[in-house]
């Protein structure tokens, strides 16, 4: 049977796809209704998008194989959340966290001439997993990647800084992420270099 994967803080579901695309059962998990109503909009027959907390997921014991966490894990590091993610896997079941940086929160605060207030707890993944029977590994990456239009505005607006920006707002921020774009892109691809941090849990036996 295809494996089942928990993509929690899935936002509006960049990541969730693309996992379903590797034929993977998917189930996207976030606090936000509105990034939950943004990633139903897609439809693919392999994902289901749930609301719900990082620190009490309404998940039965030992139901997926892994879960990930893409640039997201920052944001519910704790020790609940951690024994959560322990509780919801399968024997020996993975942990992925990938973790990208903040790219799109100063561009929002460019744009936006707000300063978004840091709400994440401290980050110190590796011991809060040794200490809940993961054994972790985590490396650095340097990496390029490249977005088009469609990408770059569809990245803003699954970073969880977006549903900090007022709704009646959105279009002329919209529009000023459009002309960001054309004023940093070169042939139409907006280049953006990263330092990404990978983490890798197996719980123990």
């Amino acid at each position: 049977p295809r494996p089942l994967i928990l993509d929690l803080g899935c936002g509006t579901g960049i990541a969730s796809r693309q996992i379903a695309s590797a034929c993977a059962r998917v189930v996207g998990c976030d606090i936000s209704r509105n990034m939950i109503a943004g990633a139903r909009r897609h439809i693919v027959p392999n994902i289901e998008y749930v609301l719900g907390q990082a620190g009490s997921l309404p998940f039965a014991n030992q139901s997926f194989d892994t879960v990930t966490a893409f640039a997201s894990f920052p944001h519910f590091t704790s020790r609940e959340s951690v024994r959560e993610i322990r509780r919801v896997l399968k024997p020996l079941g993975s942990f992925f966290a990938v973790n990208k940086g903040g790219f799109g929160k100063k561009i929002l605060e460019e744009l936006t001439e707000m300063k978004f207030r840091d709400t994440r707890p401290v980050y110190k993944p590796m011991a809060l997993l040794e200490a809940e029977g993961f054994t972790a590994n985590h490396q650095l990456v340097r990496y390029q990647e490249l977005y088009t239009l469609e990408e770059f505005l569809s990245y803003m607006q699954s970073i969880s800084y977006w549903d900090l920006v007022a709704e009646p707002y959105r279009p002329q921020i919209l529009k000023k992420l459009r002309q960001f774009f054309f004023d940093h892109s070169s042939s139409l691809l907006l280049e953006r270099e990263m330092e990404i941090i990978v983490i890798s849990a197996t719980l123990q036996s």
